[in-house]
């Protein structure tokens, strides 16, 4: 197959070129929808957001809890 430069606006494709290319993208037979990708993108930004959100909840409690261990050892050491 030969390539062209898909950037062009005057890119002129045959039938045959262009039903090889739509063959081959389109491969599994399913049409490409819009929404099913954003759909994916939003879940996928989701979950990434969430996870770093808990470790972030998970951090400052570990900071917390060693400021509290730390208050009590000096508090103890000095009275």
């Amino acid at each position: 197959m030969a390539t062209l430069k898909a950037d062009l606006p005057n890119t002129r494709w045959s039938d045959s070129m262009e039903r090889s290319i739509m063959d081959q993208t389109l491969s599994n037979g399913e049409a490409v929808s819009l929404k099913d990708v954003v759909t994916t993108i939003g879940g996928t930004i989701k979950n990434i957001a969430t996870n770093f959100g808990n470790k972030v909840i998970d951090l400052s409690e570990a900071v917390y809890e060693a400021r509290v261990k730390d208050g009590r050892l000096q508090a103890n050491m000095f009275y």
